[in-house]
């Protein structure tokens, strides 16, 4: 009978815990997303007006998926992903000069 109780309190506490660590693993991959949401990304919109001006298109022909953390010029099909344009951003210092 002891043997029953011990078993049941083991399982009780397994389930806990994997309820638990499933919760955090939630809470992670939240946390992950809201990272790349755009608004929490440094110079998005600059970035945005970068892109417009480089590629020569209104700013609703481009596409930011945030899951990938990736540009698409709509018509074209072209992507870039978020890194690219950034460093393309921060090199850019004429683009700066001129339009900031």
């Amino acid at each position: 009978m002891k043997n029953k109780s011990n078993l049941k309190a083991i399982l009780l506490g397994m389930l806990v815990l994997f309820v638990l660590s499933f919760n955090s693993c939630k809470k992670d991959q939240d946390q992950t997303l809201e990272s790349k949401n755009p608004e929490n990304i440094e110079n998005f919109d600059k970035m945005m007006r970068f892109l417009t001006i480089m590629w020569g298109v209104d700013k609703k022909d481009i596409n930011y998926d945030v899951e990938k953390q990736i540009f698409t010029l709509i018509p074209a099909s072209y992507s870039m992903t978020l890194q690219e344009v950034q460093d393309y951003y921060a090199a850019s210092n004429e683009y700066k000069l001129k339009y900031e």
